[in-house]
């Protein structure tokens, strides 16, 4: 299992995107809070440009709420100027697909897709690129970042389940008024062999925790190097309650994560 990775959609929020093509605005991308609210294009093999402003560090490409089909590939590219893209990229993905060795998950049903794209190694570009190779390409929210990534990997005990979001009423004649709704997924788990490296430096999980909050989303991948069931291990959402840093002994630090799944 891979080392489990953070990645937060900040810089995203912070650049100015342009699109090939938009039936939805393209700057939906940038409500991270709001991924049912979409990026859609308005014509097949589409591409989005992106100016972070100034160079920024990335190693990972992720986007939320996709509704790319099972033959569907993306390429990325980054340079130090916006001609260079095409012309001269200091990083290419080459064209991949956007699913898993295993290909898009069966599962019916499923609220949620994410696609996850991980760089080799750690490149530095203002300017980026991404095209896409399918009929209808849609997505809510896009992150392109530097992930974290704690050198010790979770502890085990981590729990994934639901929180039920249906309404159930007994009336006072007997009878159940139900209203169903879409539930969303809540991750738990602890984190208890931090580094001090992991908890205290700058880009650190002290860092996450603070920024984020309770009310700015952010990516969590248990396993980053998983095929099946990649999307069972992802979730996208806020964290749930206050969760502090604690030193149990020298230079180890803990804390403990609820993540509940935002749709």
């Amino acid at each position: 299992m891979a080392r489990a990775l953070f990645l937060s959609p900040r810089s995203i929020g912070e650049a100015t995107l342009t699109a090939s093509s938009e039936a939805f605005p393209v700057g939906n991308l940038k409500l991270a809070a709001q991924p049912s609210k979409v990026w859609r294009s308005a014509t097949s093999n589409p591409w989005v440009v992106i100016d972070m402003g100034a160079a920024v560090a990335v190693d990972t490409l992720a986007m939320v709420g996709v509704t790319f089909g099972g033959g569907d590939f993306w390429q990325l590219r980054g340079a130090s100027s916006q001609a260079n893209l095409t012309a001269a990229p200091g990083y290419d993905s080459t064209s991949v697909s956007v699913w898993p060795v295993t290909g898009k998950p069966a599962d019916a049903g499923w609220l949620q897709h994410t696609c996850l794209l991980r760089l080799p190694s750690v490149q530095t570009f203002r300017w980026w690129r991404i095209d896409f190779a399918g009929t209808l390409v849609q997505a809510g929210v896009l992150l392109l970042d530097k992930a974290i990534t704690p050198s010790v990997n979770f502890s085990r005990g981590w729990e994934l389940g639901d929180e039920p979001a249906d309404r159930v009423v007994p009336t006072p004649y007997g009878r159940t008024l139900v209203e169903p709704r879409d539930n969303p997924r809540v991750k738990s788990l602890p984190w208890n062999l931090l580094t001090e490296a992991d908890a205290m430096a700058a880009g650190g999980m002290g860092d996450l925790l603070r920024e984020r909050g309770t009310a700015k989303p952010f990516l969590l991948c248990l396993d980053p190097e998983a095929t099946t069931y990649l999307h069972q291990y992802t979730i996208y959402g806020l964290r749930v309650g206050q969760r502090r840093l604690a030193s149990p002994f020298r230079r180890r630090h803990s804390t403990t994560l609820q993540i509940r799944e935002l749709l």
